[in-house]
């Protein structure tokens, strides 16, 4: 089998990878990135339901300007056929839907009275959020309420809890999610910190989606880009093999497609436990949780002007209801339903009950009323869905000093963090330019 010669070899077509990738070509190097799956974007894709309706799992906004890099190049790959719009976001708190970030006035009576009088006042900063900083801030009845009441409806967490996981490295997980707006000087550094500072005063938050294919319309641009500047994303490549050196990690060839791949640079796109077990690293089994998605086709659109919901209600099976047509702004009556759990939890896996579980719930909270149900579809899959793993230790994060940093093998910003887009894009146009320059 002859052997295939590219500049750079990217392994994974996620929004990392084919941000490698793109990098690398417009740098002037020849590429080929390689995936396994059938369709890009990895775990911030989309897929097609049963009903032929498309399906946004993992991320599926990009915040506007939280990163200028990333809003450049996204807005770049999809040729500024981008929808820019104000998100109306709400929450659902004791089965009471509010606006995200609400006022006091915008709540329920009986969360109100839970609130410390006065003016709230969050001067937190860049200290670990505390149930005793929040009772200061937000008073101890509201404290006690979202981290007693609020995080075990994340039944991710709860497993977590019982084995012994502080509560303060689980608090970012509704801090400051579910908290009411409150005065707080405005960051000036870490970008995450500054777009929270900004929703906690009230000030509106837009959001970019592409005009077709989803989200995963931003990795199929960036596709696009990559295959305009005589590089090749290969879909559907199945496992990857590669073989290496004894005594280090320079790989000599890479296997996939029925193709063999020799490169000087190998760039890892794809999730860090695999390329683990592929060089023989000990990795944590980092697969601790299951999803579930329901696709609802109605007769017509749900009773809400929310572009989404999240619920913050242990009764409430569901962590997020996504209103598609709002979304896209096409009017379809279509919503999308995600909810994580453990995967030692023996919830049933079947459509029936989660349509039915989900139909109750979204009329308790609204949503629909009479409405009919033209079609569902439903999904389940395990994932990493937060830094803790299967029996509640923290997942040991990704050391790319592991791999031998004289060796043509590259990992591309590993970590066991649910990193976003708007912090890792900008970390991988830097890390990939510095080793492309260097070498």
């Amino acid at each position: 089998m002859s052997q295939e010669r590219p500049d750079v070899l990217v392994i994974g077509a996620n929004l990392r990878g084919l941000t490698s990738a793109y990098i690398a070509a417009q740098l002037g190097h020849k590429v080929i990135v390689l995936e396994r799956a059938p369709r890009a974007g990895g775990a911030d894709g989309t897929f097609p339901t049963a009903e032929g309706d498309l399906f946004d799992h993992g991320l599926h906004l990009l915040d506007f300007e939280r990163s200028v890099a990333a809003t450049r190049l996204m807005t770049h790959a999809v040729q500024g056929q981008v929808r820019r719009f104000t998100l109306k976001r709400a929450m659902v708190l004791r089965g009471e839907t509010m606006p995200y970030a609400p006022t006091r006035d915008q709540m329920p009576a009986s969360l109100q009275a839970l609130l410390k009088e006065g003016d709230l006042v969050d001067d937190i900063g860049e200290a670990p959020p505390t149930r005793e900083n929040l009772a200061r801030c937000y008073g101890a009845g509201y404290a006690n309420f979202v981290l007693d009441e609020v995080l075990p409806s994340m039944r991710t967490e709860v497993r977590h809890l019982e084995f012994g996981v502080s509560e303060e490295k689980l608090l970012p997980n509704v801090y400051p999610w579910f908290f009411p707006r409150a005065e707080r000087e405005l960051g000036t550094g870490d970008h995450s910190r500054r777009y929270h500072d900004r929703l906690r005063v009230g000030i509106a938050q837009d959001v970019l989606y592409p005009v077709e294919g989803g989200f995963a319309g931003f990795a199929n641009g960036l596709m696009a880009r990559i295959e305009e500047l005589d590089g090749e994303v290969v879909l559907g490549a199945g496992d990857v093999e590669l073989d290496w050196e004894e005594g280090s990690h320079q790989v000599r060839e890479v296997r996939a497609a029925g193709r063999t791949f020799v490169s000087d640079q190998v760039f890892w796109a794809a999730a860090w436990a695999p390329l683990c077990k592929l060089v023989g690293i000990p990795v944590q089994n980092t697969a601790s949780d299951r999803m579930v998605l329901g696709s609802f086709r109605l007769d017509r659109e749900p009773m809400t002007d929310y572009h989404e919901i999240l619920v913050g209600d242990p009764t409430i099976p569901i962590n997020r209801v996504s209103m598609v047509g709002k979304i896209r702004d096409d009017g379809s009556p279509l919503l999308q339903i995600e909810n994580a759990f453990p995967l030692a939890a023996d919830d049933p896996l079947d459509a029936p009950h989660w349509q039915a579980a989900w139909t109750d719930a979204l009329r308790r909270i609204g949503v629909i009323t009479d409405h009919r149900l033209e079609a569902f579809d439903f999904k389940t899959f395990p994932m990493h869905f937060n830094a803790y793993g299967m029996e509640g230790e923290a997942l040991v994060d990704a050391d790319p000093s592991l791999i031998d940093p004289s060796a043509n093998l590259f990992p591309v910003s590993p970590s066991m963090a649910n990193w976003n887009t708007n912090t890792y894009i900008p970390r991988v146009i830097r890390e990939v330019t510095q080793r492309l320059a260097a070498d």
